[in-house]
């Protein structure tokens, strides 16, 4: 499809999503396209912004990117409704801003807001989204070293969730199994951010002094394999079960509850922006998050592939937003 018909097809898929959602309807949703970093905000009296980087309207773009950004946009949502930011700022202020504990946080964090947008009935079709996006970004082998303990987190947390990974389950080789299984296991039944903030602290300090230790017969670094589940097709990507934009398709918000025009700013996921980079990885979506490790966010899985169709000109910032238009009327 042309990047003017994804842009179509992800306002009128969300569209109609709020249009049916059950209980969550937004009074007002509006797409802002050509920010610096995907994000969502919400204004005065229920008017939710989504903000995307720009898109090539006139070349070719995957039909899965069309899923993926539903899901992504769904996924913030969930930050948005279930996630309380302050609590998550406080744990990580506490800390002395440790990057390595938000990106523990956000880990298992992230796992249990797409649970509870599942639960929540707002679309049918959440875990199917969801499950796809992430396996894109995963592809066939997950890292196993320690800077990508927050990323394996992140999968492993979702495989729990009943998304069918592709990638083969490998963490119980790795020395830090029983805390990461620990952490995994108390994470799937938190019922709240402040939870999750307690078991990523546990869990940071359980992994303190343990950054040298290697997985068996894996010496020096990993995780920079290649291989992206790259292409329309591909087992998993989508993960959609009839057309994006049906009733019943799942929608969610964003990581910033700011004012209107202010993305990220107030309640949703912190620290947004965190991480982003070039990845280890050759493939979508491995930007480097908190250490060296892949990125666990998916606003960085989608600014890293939404700019690999993006025009020389969007690439360097040289063209404009594309706000909504403004209508005059004249005696």
């Amino acid at each position: 499809m042309l990047g003017i018909n994804l842009k179509v097809g992800v306002e009128a898929t969300l569209q109609r999503l709020n249009a049916h959602s059950k209980g969550r309807q937004f009074v007002d949703l509006k797409f802002v396209w050509g920010h610096p970093t995907a994000a969502i905000s919400e204004g005065r009296g229920g008017r939710v912004i989504v903000y995307l980087p720009h898109v090539d309207e006139a070349k070719a773009v995957p039909q899965g990117l069309l899923h993926r950004l539903v899901g992504y946009v769904c996924h913030e949502l969930g930050h948005h409704w279930f996630t309380k930011s302050l609590v998550w700022h406080n744990a990580v202020f506490s800390a002395g801003g440790n990057k390595f504990l938000h990106g523990l946080i956000n880990g298992l964090e992230d796992p249990r807001i797409e649970k509870a947008v599942i639960n929540s009935g707002f679309a049918n079709n959440s875990r199917n989204l969801f499950e796809g996006l992430v396996n894109h970004v995963v592809g066939a082998e997950l890292p196993r070293d320690f800077d990508n303990i927050p990323f394996i987190l992140a999968v492993e947390g979702r495989r729990l969730n009943g998304y069918g990974i592709l990638a083969k389950q490998t963490y119980q080789t790795l020395p830090w199994a029983s805390d990461l299984e620990w952490a995994l296991t108390e994470a799937h039944t938190a019922l709240d951010t402040k939870r999750i903030t307690e078991i990523a602290t546990e869990l940071a300090n359980r992994l303190k002094g343990r950054e040298d230790e290697k997985p068996e017969g894996q010496p020096g670094d990993e995780g920079e394999g290649e291989g992206e589940g790259e292409g329309e097709g591909e087992p998993g990507e989508g993960g959609e079960q009839g057309e994006p934009g049906e009733q019943g398709e799942p929608g969610e918000q964003g990581e910033g509850k700011g004012g209107e025009g202010e993305p990220g700013d107030g309640e949703g996921e912190p620290g947004e922006g965190e991480g982003k980079g070039e990845g280890n990885g050759k493939g979508k979506g491995k930007g480097e998050g908190e250490g060296n490790g892949r990125s666990s966010d998916p606003t960085d899985w989608i600014n890293d592939e939404i700019a690999e169709h993006q025009t020389e000109a969007q690439k360097g910032g040289d063209v404009s937003m594309i706000l909504e238009p403004t209508f005059y009327e004249f005696n």
